[in-house]
Parts: structure tokens; sequence; C-alpha cells
């Protein structure tokens, strides 16, 4: 396969057991790599304050689907796993303000798009954790599965693609998104587009949902820190804006407490 420099790319990291899932560039990068530095610093800006001041509203109305549904399903006094209805709503977040995708995820829990992540998320899992699932008859049929799943993750991405190009052109869209810098950055190679795409889910959606989980489990454990973080929100709640958020003092103490104990990554390393 060739990236968008004409580069023959035969890393291992850009397949998911031969089939391509995020590209080089995307979470492993060499030493001094200039076109991974041109592209973070391009999407730097995308990730700060003011862009994501423009998507507060996108993520109160996922917040709102999600305390439905969960409020929907309490009242059917069956166990509920709140894990997995928050990484939904992770994945409905990162497609509305990264990508102009509106996913429905929480919504939709049968949605394609979601199972076929979990899937791919699967076998990342496996080829890094068991490295045997690779070439062992026994892993077959998996396998299988999660390269079936990264095809139609990947066609789905280029529906989106297409569905974005297509709303800018109808001028239905006129604030600028991560995705149109990475329809920029990557000189019409649809390959690279999706990859960038991908590895927006694969390095945000566990994340967030994994600190998510967590935090919850600590104030399950933290009476006292429920009720100081529910007087914060509930303050909040009254007249809910993007600049009121900066005084949740006991949510910010929250999830730095929840992220000391329960990082999202097991590690982060400089070289290999």
């Amino acid at each position: 396969m060739s990236n968008i420099h004409g580069k023959q790319d035969k890393r291992p990291e850009v397949s998911l057991f031969g089939q391509r899932f995020v590209g080089p560039h995307c979470i492993f990068v060499n030493k001094g790599d200039e076109i991974w530095k041109r592209n973070r610093r391009a999407y730097t800006k995308y990730f700060g304050r003011n862009y994501m001041r423009q998507y507060h509203d996108q993520v109160k109305i996922v917040a709102s689907r999600l305390v439905e549904k969960v409020a929907e399903l309490a009242g059917t006094g069956e166990v509920v796993d709140l894990s997995h209805w928050i990484h939904l709503a992770s994945c409905d977040i990162i497609g509305l303000i990264s990508l102009d995708w509106d996913i429905k995820a929480v919504l939709n829990e049968d949605s394609t798009f979601t199972k076929y992540l979990d899937l791919a998320m699967k076998g990342v899992t496996f080829a890094a954790g068991r490295p045997i699932s690779r070439i062992a008859p026994q892993f077959r049929q998996m396998r299988a599965e999660v390269k079936h799943a990264v095809r139609e993750l990947r066609k789905h991405c280029a529906e989106q693609i297409k569905e974005h190009i297509a709303r800018k052109i109808r001028g239905e869209i006129t604030e600028s998104c991560l995705l149109d810098e990475i329809l920029a950055q990557s000189s019409g190679d649809q390959e690279y587009q999706i990859d960038e795409m991908l590895a927006m889910f694969l390095a945000g959606q566990e994340t967030v949902a994994n600190v998510l989980s967590f935090a919850l489990c600590h104030l399950m454990r933290e009476p006292t820190m429920l009720d100081s973080v529910e007087r914060d929100v509930q303050g909040y709640m009254a007249n809910p804006s993007f600049e009121k958020l900066a005084g949740l003092i006991q949510l910010d103490n929250l999830m730095k407490e929840t992220l000391r104990h329960y990082g999202p990554v097991p590690g982060l390393r400089r070289s290999v």
C-alpha cells in the first residue's frame, strides 16, 4: 500500500490481521516523522477551547439522549450496563465534534457502525495482547469477522466523506470541522482520509468512555464526593453555558482523581 507521498508502506501497524485499519502516521510514528508533525500542528486548533465552544450544544444533545435512555432502562428494573451506553455516547460525541457525523449510537443501539467498531477494537486487543491470534487456526473465524468489520467501517467513513462534501456544496455547513482539515491535508487520497477518521475513534472513543465509566465507579464508592459533584452539576444546569464549565471545580477534581487512579491507557512510550 502507498501513502500520500508515494512511498511504499509495509509497517505492520497499518493493518489488522492483514486488513488496512489506520495509516502509519495515525498512531505509531518514526522519530522525526515530518508528516505526523505537520498533521498534528494542523489539527491542534480542533482540540482547543475556541473550537469546543461551538459544539457545546451538540454535546448537550448527546448527554440528554444518554440521560433519557438510562432513565428509560432504569424504569424496567433490569440491570443496566452503564459502561456500554457511555461507550455509545462517546462515539456520538466524537462523530459530531470531529467529523460532522451524527451516528446516533445512543438512539440506535443496533447501529452497524458501532457494532463493527466494537469488533475492530476486539481485534486490536487480540492482535496486541495475544500475538498468536494472528496466525493460530482456532482464531480463524475471529480474524475473518474482524477483517470484515474493518472493511465495513471504512465503507461507512467513505460514505460520510461523500455526504459531508455534498453538504458543504449545498451550503448546509458554514463552520469548518476536523474532517475539513483532514480532507485538506490528504491531497485527495481517500484511503488516507479514512485512516485519519478511524484514528479519531481508535484513540478517542475507548479512552473517553473508560475514564467516564471509572469516574462513575469512583462516585459510587464515595458518597461524599457524589453529593459535592451533584451540587456542582445542579448549579451548572440551572443556567448551562460553555463559560460556566470552568466553574465545575468538584467535577474537575473528580476527573483528575479518576485519571490518577485509572489511566485510560496502560502507558506511553516515547520510543520502541
